[in-house]
């Protein structure tokens, strides 16, 4: 196990690139914006099968990729405080799966559970995110190119709280698993700006909650997949 108390003070820093992460204990981190695994550089992979807690320290993240070609595989699980998010990517082309065993919650305003600042980042969930408080997102996409695949089970709860959210253009999600979002103007699928951003739902997928996108968001597609000969249902409700 390792913990930390105070402002800054990370679990585990690696500072450069190609640097391999694997932890199947637990990390503890109490204070502001001290990140349990904080990577700063490229190339680098970090396997998680214990557990992340951030405690109550704002902008506190789990697991904190600043570069490209990053990967994060989780099996075990993230619990996040006030604006401190589950996973997130600031860069381009990184990679993160939750497996079916592994679940990120989050549980204050604005703590999002997997953010991708960046173009081209891939997102593959077939565990389970929830995040229970205002103004937040289970996956935020927030540059171009950037692709979600969820088989597992996707749940925001509380007033603006969205499941899958995309900023920017050709970001494309498709969902085979159940995505719902509870709460004031919350989405459970939501375009809010940018070009060609597509939502594909598979055979299975159980949508609850409203499926938007904004006026500025042009060429948005809802795509059923299930074949042309397939019969399927489709129900809406208040």
């Amino acid at each position: 196990s390792i913990k930390t108390t105070g402002g800054g003070a990370f679990g585990i820093y690696n500072e450069g690139n190609k640097n391999k992460t694997t932890v199947s204990g637990r990390i503890t981190t109490t204070g502001y914006q001290a990140h349990c695994i904080y990577n700063i550089g490229d190339d680098n992979t970090t396997t998680m099968s214990g557990s992340i807690t951030t405690g109550n320290g704002n902008s506190a993240y789990g697991i904190y990729n600043k570069g490209n070609n990053n990967t994060a595989t989780l099996s075990g699980s993230i619990t996040q405080g006030v604006d401190a998010y589950g996973i997130l990517n600031f860069g381009n082309k990184n990679k993160t799966t939750v497996s079916e065993t592994g679940s990120i919650t989050t549980t204050d305003e604005s703590a999002h559970g997997i953010y991708n600042f960046g173009n081209s980042n891939t997102t593959t969930v077939s565990g389970s995110i929830k995040t229970t408080g205002n103004s937040t997102e289970s996956i935020l996409n927030q540059g171009n190119n950037n692709t979600a695949t969820v088989s597992g089970s996707i749940t925001a709860e509380g007033s603006g709280a969205n499941d899958i959210l995309s900023f920017g253009d050709a970001n494309t999600t498709t969902v085979s698993g159940t995505v719902k979002a509870t709460g004031a103007s919350s989405a459970a699928l939501y375009n809010r700006s940018g070009s060609g951003n597509s939502f594909t739902l598979n055979e299975g997928a159980t949508i609850i909650g409203d499926i938007l996108a904004d006026d500025n968001s042009t060429n948005s597609k809802l795509i059923f997949n299930l074949g042309a000969s397939t019969s399927y249902a489709y129900s809406v409700s208040g």
